[in-house]
């Protein structure tokens, strides 16, 4: 996984050989042999390699981290499809029958409930800034570069490190983002 990070094409080709497997059966077993197993592979695969530049090898993970995060995002894939579908996973009670869509108008947005969601999404982007401010330079500037959307490698050049002690900021500057980050704002910082 590391060396497919760093852009070598002969390591994806071997990634993708021992993984291949395993995401078709978690595709297929979601929605069946007769479901669109091939253009779900693909695309798992093609939603890994989008955002492997935010993938990061917890401490002391092995071989199984890879593997789940693989399985994760085909499970993700197959429950999309299902969905645009309109069918259930395949082993379900209801499988094969259409999900039923509620006839009943959406209710109107409530002015309280959206003002309040403006106001909390205004105090998590104040919050972010005053967090990010206790992040030493090098840790900052990588943060910053990550918030834009950056893929990695476009990160690294940037900072004129390599993509691999990138990651490592990027993962330091993570970890001190969320122990400086305020209470009151519950844990639900996604980055």
């Amino acid at each position: 996984m590391e060396d497919y990070l760093d852009g070598s094409p002969r390591a994806f080709a071997e990634l993708y050989a021992a993984l291949e497997p395993r995401v078709r059966a978690r595709i297929r077993k979601l929605v069946g042999a007769h479901g669109p197993v091939d253009d779900l592979v693909q695309i798992t695969f093609l939603l890994a390699h989008r955002s492997r530049h935010g993938w990061i090898l917890p401490p002391g993970a092995d071989d199984r981290s890879v593997i789940a995060w693989f399985c994760t995002i085909a499970r993700n894939a197959a429950t999309t499809d299902l969905r645009k579908r309109g069918a259930r996973p395949e082993g379900s009670e209801h499988a094969g029958e259409p999900i039923s869509v509620d006839a009943q108008p959406c209710p109107a947005p409530d002015p309280e409930v959206e003002l309040d969601r403006e106001r909390t999404a205004a105090d998590h982007r104040e919050a972010l800034r005053e967090a990010l401010q206790r992040l030493t330079p090098p840790q900052r500037a990588v943060m910053e570069l990550l918030l834009t959307g950056k893929p990695m490698h476009e990160i690294a050049d940037a900072l004129g490190i390599k993509p691999v002690a990138a990651r490592v900021r990027a993962h330091r500057a993570r970890l001190a983002l969320r122990a400086c980050w305020p209470r009151e704002h519950g844990l639900d910082l996604e980055l």
